[in-house]
């Protein structure tokens, strides 16, 4: 499917017509130029981090209440509360696109008419970023003592940076942010609302990631370097899954001049949506009794 370029005139120059032209252009070149950002915010916190690694220290203890040797907002029942709801809202969307894969196997195409392309793109984005990456690899396996748990704030472990596997955390470790990774997802879902108002979808969601964000790090359960890398690295499976999605032509790919186990591997890959389709439609016949259009997959 070719994707038409839609116009990026803005009528005004300004913050607002800069984002609003380059928001509409995320299906175009866009795209590209957001991957190469992506790279360079990730090598310049890196670095940054890395230079001076008790900058992630400073930056907690500016929620640390030393009289107390605590993180007053763990406490607060507002920053409680909105934590809480963030973790339903979470939870909300992973119930939804799991209902959504469900239903586009099962419903017919006029019944749901939401693209399989568009399910697949939210499906693969929160399994493969807040899901498999980070929750899955990150937390489990790079053994970074949250701030909670290190010496500089009432804990009894050294501190280590982010560069730094080997801290004396078990499961469930600091780096990076589960959470701030779930607020950041909600990007995927935003980059699909058509229209102008992909804006405040794409603001709104960019609000909460930050909220969220800078919750975290006043629970004292996460250093700055850890939700910042939890944001670049879940846009970095959107941005890459996207480009997958809706820039890739793989018509032209099954044809080019590539290896035959390459195209092969596109040619299934490409037939993926039509059979969703065609099984969706072959379990709703069979539910009245018709057992003839049953598709080959």
């Amino acid at each position: 499917m070719r994707i038409v370029r839609p116009h990026t005139s803005v009528d005004r120059v300004g913050i607002t017509g800069i984002v609003t032209r380059y928001v509409r252009g995320l299906r175009t070149g866009g795209v590209r130029d957001l991957g190469l950002l992506l790279v360079l915010l990730a090598a310049v916190a890196g670095i940054v981090f890395a230079i001076d690694p008790r900058l992630d220290l400073r930056l907690t203890s500016l929620f640390f209440d030393d009289a107390t040797r605590s993180f007053p907002a763990a406490s607060d029942p507002v920053a409680l509360w909105l934590r809480g709801k963030s973790m339903w809202i979470f939870t909300a969307f992973a119930v939804l696109v799991a209902a959504m894969v469900i239903a586009r196997l099962v419903l017919p195409l006029p019944v749901f008419p939401v693209p399989a392309r568009s399910v697949v793109f939210l499906a693969l984005t929160l399994a493969l970023g807040p899901g498999l990456l980070v929750n899955g690899v990150l937390k489990e396996h790079w053994a970074r003592p949250r701030p909670g748990a290190v010496v500089e704030f009432g804990g009894t472990l050294p501190f280590v940076p982010w560069w730094d596997p080997r801290g004396g955390c078990d499961q469930n470790c600091s780096f990076v942010s589960g959470e701030t990774s779930g607020a950041t997802w909600s990007v995927a879902p935003a980059l699909l609302v058509p229209g102008a108002a992909r804006v405040v979808a794409l603001s709104a969601a960019g609000i909460f990631t930050v909220a969220i964000a800078t919750l975290r790090i006043a629970f004292g359960g996460h250093f700055a370097s850890d939700v910042i890398f939890a944001v670049l690295l879940t846009l970095a499976v959107i941005w890459a899954i996207y480009s997958l999605a809706f820039r890739v032509d793989w018509m032209r790919l099954q044809t080019g001049p590539l290896p035959r186990i390459v195209r092969r591997a596109i040619t299934r890959w490409g037939r993926t949506e039509s059979n969703l389709i065609a099984y969706g439609d072959w379990t709703t016949a069979l539910r009245f009794g018709d057992h003839s259009t049953r598709p080959r997959l």
